[in-house]
């Protein structure tokens, strides 16, 4: 149950902030569908590592693993991952470069 949770509440995220692409939340969160669906069928009687719970938690972790590959080759969109800091003699506000300093 927690693996749902877990890839459901950080995809969501993803999603709303767009850090990433949204392909790639979307397909967290169809994972984190279907990995609920196959705790449920253990749950419920089929035996643990079966064929269909394999093939129904498959698509989260190979999300997974492209959602690691793609931080690693890409990163986060730059331009929403700095926050907006108000400039104090303007009243005007500017976004920061990755290194700390006013872009």
């Amino acid at each position: 149950m927690w693996p749902f949770i877990r890839a459901s509440t950080t995809n969501a995220a993803f999603f709303r902030s767009g850090l990433i692409p949204r392909w790639l939340s979307v397909w967290g969160l169809a994972g984190a569908a279907a990995y609920l669906a196959a705790g449920l069928l253990v749950m419920y009687g089929f035996e643990a590592l079966s064929t269909p719970q394999v093939v129904l938690e498959a698509p989260l972790g190979l999300q997974e693993i492209a959602l690691a590959l793609w931080l690693i080759l890409k990163g986060f969109d730059p331009q929403l991952a700095a926050p907006a800091i108000p400039d104090r003699g303007t009243g005007a506000e500017h976004t920061s470069s990755p290194s700390g300093a006013p872009a």
